[in-house]
Formats: C-alpha cells, structure tokens, sequence
C-alpha cells in the first residue's frame, strides 16, 4: 500500500534526523515544534486514508472528546483566541494521534530487526553527540545545556529517544529465547542509558534485561550479564562525586528522590495557587490552570506554565481523578498486544515526564504500534 510505504519513509526520517538535537532543529515554526509538524503530518495522512474504527476506540476517543469540549466551554468567554489554542495543542496532538493508532490494523514491517533499528537510532544519535561536544552553540537551550556548561557531560536528547528507550524494552522480551540477540539488546540499551543518562529508563531496562533472561539462563549468559550489571556500578563507585554522579547515588536515598519529586512537581502546583476539594479531587481546576515553576524566573522566562514533569500530577491537577483515569485508561488502552514491561515503563516514565503532552512521545506510541501491533513482540 502506498500508506505504508510513506509511513516505513517516515519511521526510517524519525529514526535517523536528530530533530530537537540540534538548536536549529528545535525552534518552533508560529507555535509549533518540529516534532509537532511531523506529528501533524502523519494526522492528515491518517486522516485521508482512514478506513474503520473499532467501536471499542470510537467510544475511547468519543469520551475523551467530551471531556475536552466540556473543558473548553468552561473558559472559552474568559480566554483569548490565542491562549485557548496554545491551551488546547496537546489535547488536539493527543486525541489525533489516538485516532491515527485506531486506524492502523496492519504492521508497516513485516518482520523488522529491532536491534537494527537500535543500532541506526544510536550511531544517529552518537554523531549528533560528537558534533555537540565539538560544538557546544549547536545544543538547544535549555536545562540540557545548563548541566553542560556546569558539569561538562551532556544528556542527550532527541525526539527519537523515548522510542529508542521503548524498543530496547521491547526487544528483550523479543529476544528472551535467543540468548545472542538479547545480550546485543542490552548492550545497545547500555548505550542508550550513557546517552541519555534517564535513570527511570535504566532502572526499568535492568530489570526487565534480568527478568527475560531468566527463561534460557546459562553459565555464559549469567556471566555476561552480571558483568554488564557490575561494571557501570564499578565506575560510578570509583568516579569523584559530582552533581551526574549523584543522580544516580541518591537513587538509595528514598529521603532525597521524594524531596526531589517534591520540589520538580509539588512546589508547582502549590506555588500555582492549587486548591484541594471535592469537586478538584473529582474534576481539576480546569484546562486552563497554570502552574507556577518558579526556577523559570531565574532563567528568564514566564513562570506560570500549562504543565509539570508528570502525567499523573499534571492530569490530577487539570482534570482530577475523573479525567486522569478516562486519559490514562486511553493511552494504555492504545498499546494492547505490547509486552507487559512496556506499561510498566511508560507508567514510570509518567511520573516524571508528562508525555501526553509532548510530541515526541506520541510519535513513539504511534511507530510502536506501526511495527507491533497484532505481532506477538
């Protein structure tokens, strides 16, 4: 079908151009990303060469639809055009973007590598990294580059990260009974993690590595992985501490992660005027509710913001239990047939990260799904 030959096109661009890499690739065009151009294109040609919908997605995509308008009618006298349409973006990325999965029936790859597809997103992603290191302008503003010019180690980052991060996952549960397969997998997945350094990613991956291991364990495999596991404890053991460092130190500190959280997604909400009752526990404060970050002021930009770096949090906050159930139960209802870690990642993956807000994870949920759906991976 001609559909898929632009989609297999298009997985292959998301894979290898570093868009939101470089300072030039993450700029917005009005108030559109990139990755949300990409995003909208991929919409329209959903939409033009959209066939059935399953009832049971129809209904999801139905409730959420009346959740937002009933959201949008409650602020639309009190809001300018502008304001209600940056408001309203992500809701419009993400009910689009459920409805472009409810169409897509068929795998555009019939029997896809994914370590190949590991191996092209890295050495994508390790050049873009070198180019960075040699020129340090290129690096999008940000908190990225803040820890760069501190520390001088740059977590990289890309839009196609969060999909490189799902499929390493994915490909150990893939691999769990090819026992050369699945070590290429971790050891890809290790590089991955010094790329990015996301802690969640690491934790989730080590453990789900361990886990499909265990069905053909042998004496080589035990070897190979222990080794994988000790070495990178080994280095950080022996490094000077330092603020990357104890990123990853603090993680046996419970006392100093939840003062963290705290400060990253609390101190926001609170700081944003959030008012605790019956009907925000049940329904939120609203669509428009800001919340106020206020590191923001210090590097020069508007504190009051749409969202914190969590899905629960900031779903909670806008549209209390009712709506993060209804939201969440739609991203997850969205990736039925993937492997059980993938919903353990993406649900640890929200509590600091708000992906239903952005753009680059939705493009994975989507590519996952093109390459995973009704295939046992």
């Amino acid at each position: 079908m001609i559909t898929n030959s632009i989609l297999r096109f298009l997985f292959w661009f998301f894979a290898i151009v570093p868009i939101s890499g470089l300072s030039f690739l993450s700029s917005e065009i009005l108030f559109l990303t990139y990755a949300e151009l990409f995003l909208l294109f991929i919409m329209l040609l959903c939409l033009v060469t959209m066939s059935s919908i399953k009832s049971r997605d129809l209904i999801i995509i139905s409730l959420l639809l009346i959740f937002t308008l009933f959201n949008i009618f409650n602020l639309i006298s009190s809001f300018s055009s502008f304001q209600l349409l940056k408001d309203l973006k992500p809701y419009f990325f993400l009910i689009g973007t459920l409805l472009c999965i409810s169409t897509r029936n068929q795998p555009i790859f019939t029997n896809i590598n994914l370590n190949k597809v590991l191996t092209i997103i890295i050495v994508a992603d390790i050049f873009c990294y070198l180019l960075l290191m040699a020129l340090p302008e290129l690096m999008p503003e940000g908190i990225r580059k803040e820890l760069f010019l501190r520390t001088g180690i740059y977590r990289y980052s890309d839009f196609a990260v969060i999909f490189a991060q799902t499929i390493a996952i994915v490909s150990f549960y893939t691999h769990r009974f090819e026992p050369k397969k699945l070590n290429t997998s971790f050891f890809l997945f290790l590089l991955i993690g010094a790329l990015t350094q996301d802690r969640a990613f690491l934790l989730v991956g080590f453990a789900s590595y361990i886990i499909n291991l265990l069905p053909r364990i042998s004496f080589i495999n035990f070897v190979v992985g222990l080794t994988f596991l000790v070495i990178p404890v080994f280095i950080l053991s022996g490094l000077e501490q330092n603020e990357i460092i104890e990123r990853f130190t603090n993680l046996n500190n419970i006392t100093l992660i939840l003062e963290e959280l705290a400060i990253r997604i609390v101190l926001p909400v609170i700081s944003g005027g959030y008012i605790l009752d019956a009907t925000t526990i049940l329904f939120g404060e609203g669509l428009n509710y800001k919340f106020f970050i206020p590191w923001y002021e210090y590097r020069g930009l508007n504190p009051y913001h749409n969202s914190v770096d969590s899905f629960f949090v900031t779903f909670f906050v806008k549209h209390g239990l009712v709506g993060l159930t209804l939201f969440l139960f739609a991203l997850l209802s969205s990736l039925r047939g993937q492997p059980r870690w993938i919903f353990i990642w993406i649900i640890l993956y929200f509590i600091t990260h708000n992906g239903a807000y952005q753009a680059t994870f939705l493009l994975m949920m989507f590519f996952l799904v093109c390459i995973g759906r009704n295939r046992n991976v």
